[in-house]
């Protein structure tokens, strides 16, 4: 990543609406910063993120206890919940995005989540193996990691995944 991506507090809006190449594009010239989501999905990430920070000590506690299942308690300091560590659960999920980027009609936008971080080429491989059509050939995906200036959630490791969602066969979690 350059010095000279600029940190980004409140988001992106989209210029443009992103087709998979465009957002292969953006990932090969090291411009993932410039991606955005529509105003009205970044209007509504920020008002459900500034409400959850008002319930959780930060957005990775809300992550951990909403899509990892970890139990969570009420932190002393600041009287607003925490997650409770938990090294049973599972570590990995794959899941849509809530907030998903401006893509063109027939993109997902999907999170590899991970409690610890994901090596590039495990990441591969456990998208290789999800996301496959249903004659069992591997679909065209994009997939990154965000430069950590414009993280959204930055206690929680996650990967953007993108893919066309029409030719996803189902596979088990």
């Amino acid at each position: 990543m350059s010095a000279s991506v600029p940190p980004r507090e409140r988001g992106n809006v989209a210029k443009e609406v992103y087709t998979l190449d465009m957002i292969q594009k953006h990932k090969d010239n090291n411009t993932l910063h410039e991606l955005g989501r529509a105003k009205d999905m970044l209007d509504r990430m920020f008002a459900h993120t500034d409400k959850m920070k008002t319930i959780w000590r930060s957005m990775g506690d809300y992550i951990l206890s909403r899509l990892f299942g970890f139990e969570y308690e009420t932190d002393p300091d600041s009287s607003l919940y925490r997650a409770i560590p938990d090294t049973g659960k599972m570590t990995t999920l794959f899941v849509p995005n809530d907030f998903p980027y401006n893509t063109e009609e027939g993109i997902d936008h999907w999170l590899l989540w991970s409690l610890t971080p994901i090596p590039d080429e495990e990441a591969r491989a456990f998208l290789d193996a999800k996301l496959v059509d249903s004659d069992g050939k591997v679909l065209r995906y994009v997939y990154f990691v965000n430069p950590v200036a414009v993280r959204s959630i930055k206690e929680v490791s996650h990967y953007h995944v993108f893919f066309k969602k029409w030719s996803l066969a189902v596979t088990a979690p």
